[in-house]
This record gives structure tokens, C-alpha cells and sequence, in this order.
């Protein structure tokens, strides 16, 4: 069974990407007043937090479709960043439910089958 390898060149190249991903999302966000407003708020109320997970689940979202459309755009997929982003500017509900609505594509996305093999290996704990 081939082992697929990742060099750390490789690694260090998609968290690049990364970074560029998630800054090219921040430089669109910032550009609305709304989202700015909103996000420079110190206390937020359950519409204002509403209203940042709006703002922020659409690009995640995509980023998720993108990665489940080829493996050459993993890098585009921020969801656990971004979930963990919204679960510290939103707090406790926005991070949670964002996440999970962020997850709907791979939910829906019909999963790649899994080759069984017959018996068990010994590199398997089942």
C-alpha cells in the first residue's frame, strides 16, 4: 500500500498559501463599514453577532467547496481558523454554530470511497 509522503517544503508552501488566503478574506471584509463596525465593537449584542458570522461563514464556505472540488486547493480551506477566529471575536455560540455551518459542503459532498482489504494488517489496530 503506497504511504502518501508530504515534504516539509511542501508543508511550508500550502501554510503560505494560507496566510495569503486569509489575508486576501480579511482585505475584502475590511472593506465593508458594516464589518468594521461591527468587528470593532467591544461589546457585542446577539445582532451584532449575528452579523459577524454572516460576514466571515461565506468565504469559509467557499474555501471548504474549493478543497472538496480538488486536492490541489487544500490550501484554500481556513475552516478550523476560521471557526476558532468567530469562537473569539463572536464567543461561545457564534464559533460553535459557525463551524458547523461552515462544515455543510463536506456534509453534503459525497465522500470518497475506501478501499477495504480483506483481513487485517499489521499496521492496523482493527
Amino acid at each position: 500500500m503506497p504511504v502518501a509522503t508530504t515534504s516539509v517544503r511542501d508543508l511550508l508552501f500550502t501554510l503560505l498559501l494560507k496566510v495569503g488566503v486569509s489575508a486576501s478574506i480579511a482585505a475584502l471584509l475590511a472593506r465593508w463599514q458594516t464589518f468594521r463596525r461591527v468587528l470593532f465593537t467591544e461589546e457585542r449584542d446577539p445582532d451584532q453577532k449575528l452579523k459577524l458570522m454572516l460576514f466571515m461563514t461565506p468565504p469559509l464556505i467557499v474555501g471548504v467547496t474549493l478543497r472538496l472540488g480538488s486536492y490541489q486547493y487544500r490550501f484554500a480551506d481556513l475552516s478550523l481558523e476560521g471557526a476558532f477566529l468567530m469562537g473569539l471575536l463572536g464567543g461561545r455560540v457564534v464559533g460553535p454554530i459557525g463551524g458547523a455551518i461552515i462544515t455543510i459542503p463536506a456534509l453534503i459532498a459525497k465522500p470518497s470511497p475506501i478501499k477495504k482489504t480483506s483481513g487485517t494488517s499489521a499496521h492496523s489496530p482493527f
